[in-house]
């Protein structure tokens, strides 16, 4: 079986004349007069684009203009003869002495052309300018809903998109009536526009549109994604860097205070939920560590290395983050004074014979979750410095 070689016709309808833009729209003008050489067809389809060109902020002007000039110069005269009173909108195509042939070729003399075309030429010369109009930038887009009646008088209705209303009532009436001296718009065999009832215009920006607003969202997320990226930048060569990705590593393997005994810190739910480094990047957590922090090359770097682990564990700045040396101090100086504070006015000869009620009230004095929470940063301390190669320091045997 042999192939067909039948050319597929280009369809040119009234979908096609409402919604193709300019460089489409005139294309499809050339492969339908080359495939189907339906004159009077194509010089009505050239109107239409003409009231689409004064609406649109688009530029149809001189849309198919080759097309056109040689229909109304070589195109079948009969075929042309229903529709040869819209030449005169496209008199301009064409140069002095052509729009003389065009005229003796669809008219028998001057008088003729003038009758026929009265009431074409009167409209092509009020709204010429508007018919011919090139690309413009408008203040704003707005659709017009319009209704119609159809050669039944059944009402119908069509909505022209994206209108430029920079037109007064009655000029935007003139332009939509024009269609209705089209007769190729059918449906099921009834003529569509025969008589303009109404119309308005409607706003093309949505009371509400979730698409914009996801744009909106991810525009404003960008903004401070790109804010925050900024900031982590000027971190990244932070001198303390290698120190804190070093803590990272090590608190990495910590285990948490947990019974099962199998959860790491960083994964446990405490951590997540509470500590503001969960979760974060090694630059993200230097941006905030480091922010206001003050490095001296005279620094201890041992003590550093303590003091990242503790502002890591507790979710602090290292600004905020006391040194080691001073929480020991601090915790010393604590003790003893609530030991001096607390101390019998009498104290026992043989500390073996204290009481149970003796040892219960002196631990009164501190609360259960001042003492659960040093328990814990101790262990911590411990389990970190560990991971990071460091002894436990033990009680000297005595000798």
């Amino acid at each position: 079986m042999k192939p067909s070689t039948k050319t597929k016709v280009s369809t040119l309808k009234f979908t096609q004349l409402t919604s193709l833009k300019p460089a489409g729209m005139s294309k499809r003008f050339q492969n339908h007069f080359e495939e189907v050489q339906d004159v009077a067809y194509l010089l009505q389809c050239a109107v239409m684009v003409l009231v689409k060109n004064a609406l649109s902020p688009l530029d149809y002007s001189n849309m198919a203009k080759d097309v056109i000039c040689k229909l109304l110069l070589e195109g079948d005269v009969k075929a042309l003869a229903p529709v040869r009173h819209f030449c005169v909108y496209f008199e301009h195509y064409f140069s002095e002495a052509d729009w003389a042939k065009v005229i003796a070729r669809l008219f028998k003399n001057q008088k003729e052309f003038l009758a026929v075309t009265a009431s074409t030429q009167k409209t092509a010369d009020h709204l010429h300018n508007m018919l011919h109009c090139g690309k413009r930038q408008p203040k704003e887009l707005m659709n017009i809903a319009t209704v119609f009646k159809d050669a039944n008088g059944k009402k119908h209705r069509f909505t022209f998109k994206d209108v430029d209303p920079c037109y007064t009532t009655e000029e935007t009436t003139e332009l939509l009536s024009i269609l209705t001296t089209l007769t190729i718009f059918e449906k099921d065999g009834v003529r569509r526009f025969t008589e303009l009832v109404r119309y308005i215009y409607h706003s093309t920006t949505p009371v509400y549109d979730a698409e914009a607003q996801e744009e909106k969202t991810e525009e404003q997320i960008g903004g401070k994604v790109e804010e925050k990226l900024e900031k982590t930048a000027s971190f990244a060569a932070h001198p303390l860097q290698p120190q804190l990705e070093k803590a990272l590593a090590a608190l990495a393997l910590v285990k948490a205070d947990d019974k099962s005994g199998s959860v790491l810190l960083m994964e446990s739910p405490s951590f997540l939920q509470r500590n503001v480094y969960a979760g974060k990047s090694a630059d993200e957590i230097a941006a905030h560590m480091f922010d206001g922090y003050s490095h001296s090359p005279a620094d201890d770097p041992q003590e550093l290395q303590n003091r990242i682990l503790s502002a890591l564990v507790d979710g602090l700045k290292l600004k905020d983050t006391s040194a080691t040396s001073d929480r020991k101090n601090q915790k010393a100086s604590g003790e003893s004074s609530e030991a001096a504070d607390n101390s019998p006015q009498d104290p026992p000869k043989d500390k073996k014979k204290k009481s149970k009620r003796r040892n219960k009230e002196r631990k009164g004095y501190m609360s259960k979750e001042e003492i659960e929470r040093q328990r814990k940063e101790k262990e911590l301390d411990q389990k970190a410095r560990k991971k990071l190669g460091k002894k436990k320091r033990g009680k000297k045997k005595k000798r």
